[in-house]
């Protein structure tokens, strides 16, 4: 789908790789966020810890949510 519940949600593709999946979707998606500037970011799962700063340089105000083992 192109909206859920009022929103457009953006599809961008991820290395397929165990290791590199999250990190390289999460990569996109803030250079993405960064194009088309957003109000806040929610950026789940610790393993997205290295682009924290790269959304804090832009004074974007970020909440991260940890569950499961980063919890």
């Amino acid at each position: 789908p192109h909206t859920f519940k009022g929103m457009r949600l953006i599809h961008l593709p991820a290395l397929r790789r165990r290791s590199l999946e999250t990190l390289s979707h999460t990569g996109l998606s803030v250079l993405h966020l960064l194009r088309h500037r957003s109000d806040v970011a929610l950026v789940f799962n610790a393993a997205n810890a290295p682009w924290l700063p790269l959304l804090r340089s832009v004074h974007l105000p970020v909440a991260t949510h940890v569950d499961g083992l980063e919890w």
